[in-house]
């Protein structure tokens, strides 16, 4: 999902974990990139496929939706410090070089390689690239991807963000990432907990990665105990919803809803009677998470519902100094840019769980913090569609719109095409 305007204004501290607490801080990242953009230099889309080399239908679908976010693909395409940071790197694994060398084939020079005889299919006219450089280096870097196995497109683009965001961390490239974005501070100001956490996330891991995809979230725990609940920021870069707990919360929490309302009524309670309109809804809602349909926003609902911990599974309370009954819920502080959601059906399940979502969807409900109050809106902008009932087989394609004439393409390993009615 692409924030509206997100990057029309990026320089007006729209992404909050660089500039919240920091004014006069320049994304020098993205002056620099929007003096090229593929939008000037292309017509029409390229619509180039990738082959298959070897049960890699996953990744080339992960590929496919990275390949279509302009940003992502101006800074590969046109910034230096991609080149720089490849230099620096010349004897070492560098995954920064292998997805320059893909987007750049996904995006040719049109009038040159665009023409090269490696992108004509010898069976049809579809223009395709072959990925086998870009495999051998993940395959390389980490034994997930190694041989021709099954693997799981949320591993890969988990793999793509976080090796990527190393490699061009602006402070410190190619560093293991740090935990300063986990610890839990013991003050109970939170604007100073969040100010000094987004201080040591700005100093330390800015890169065009942290600049697209990362959010924050924010964590209120309660202990049974303390007068006062603790506050905790971490950075995200997607969000994952298994769908079945999605499910079975939704449902549980309407249907106990429902109840309420019935017994308030019974009660004849007149500043409390049943509003007969939301119970219709209601039921109408029960009979769909039944039917085993959820919606992108039951997932949401789901994201932010209150955890409670009891018994051998309480918390330690490190202001009590004990373990105590507790409870903890997480928000949504900052929305980033990119916005990427993991929908997770799950393993061993009997039946296959209906995924309601739409191209636009208005988050402002789920999202703490919202400059100057504007509402937080995103545009689909790609889907990673797994078909198949297991893991273990089945086949991945993509569905993407373009950033050059805003249409939806269907990307089927080396097939590309355009897709009416998505």
């Amino acid at each position: 999902f692409n924030m509206n305007n997100s990057f029309d204004n990026i320089n007006n501290n729209n992404f909050n974990i660089n500039n919240n607490f920091d004014n006069n801080f320049n994304n020098t990242i993205f002056q620099a990139t929007l003096a090229k953009s593929i939008k000037q230099k292309f017509t029409k889309p390229p619509l180039i496929g990738l082959k298959n080399v070897g049960a890699t239908c996953y990744m080339n679908a992960t590929l496919q939706c990275l390949s279509q976010i302009e940003k992502l693909v101006n800074y590969f395409k046109y910034r230096g410090k991609v080149e720089k940071v490849i230099i620096k790197m010349k004897n070492q694994d560098c995954l920064t070089k292998s997805f320059k060398n893909l987007i750049e084939n996904l995006w040719p020079t049109e009038g040159s390689a665009y023409l090269n005889k490696k992108y004509i299919s010898k069976n049809s006219n579809n223009k395709y690239f072959i990925p086998e450089e870009f495999k051998k280096k993940i395959s390389k870097m980490n034994s997930l991807f190694e041989g021709v196995q099954a693997n799981d497109a949320k591993d890969l683009v988990n793999f793509i963000v976080m090796t990527l965001h190393e490699e061009l961390n602006k402070s410190k490239a190619n560093t293991v990432n740090n935990n300063k974005s986990n610890i839990i501070f013991n003050q109970t100001d939170q604007q100073l907990i969040l100010k000094n956490f987004l201080m040591n996330f700005k100093n330390e891991n800015q890169s065009i990665i942290s600049d697209i995809f990362y959010g924050v979230t924010h964590t209120v725990t309660k202990c049974s105990r303390c007068p006062l609940p603790k506050h905790n920021f971490e950075a995200f870069f997607f969000l994952n919803f298994p769908l079945e707990e999605v499910r079975k919360y939704k449902l549980e929490f309407i249907t106990n809803y429902n109840l309420m309302l019935s017994n308030q009524n019974m009660n004849m309670n007149p500043n409390m009677m049943m509003n007969n309109q939301t119970f219709q809804q209601n039921l109408q809602k029960i009979q769909l998470l039944q039917n085993n349909q959820v919606n992108i926003f039951d997932c949401f609902d789901y994201n932010q519902k209150e955890e409670c911990f009891t018994g051998e599974n309480s918390m330690y309370c490190n202001i009590c100094n004990m373990q105590l009954p507790s409870t903890y819920t997480t928000f949504i502080y900052s929305a980033p840019p990119i916005l990427i959601l993991v929908l997770n059906r799950g393993q061993g399940i009997q039946y296959k769980i209906k995924m309601e979502f739409y191209t636009e969807i208005d988050l402002t409900n789920y999202v703490e913090y919202k400059e100057n109050n504007n509402r937080i809106i995103y545009d689909l902008i790609g889907v990673v569609t797994h078909m198949g009932g297991s893991d273990q087989y089945g086949h991945f394609i993509a569905a993407c719109r373009s950033p050059i004439d805003n249409n939806w393409y269907q990307y089927n390993d080396d097939m590309a095409f355009a897709v009416q009615n998505f």
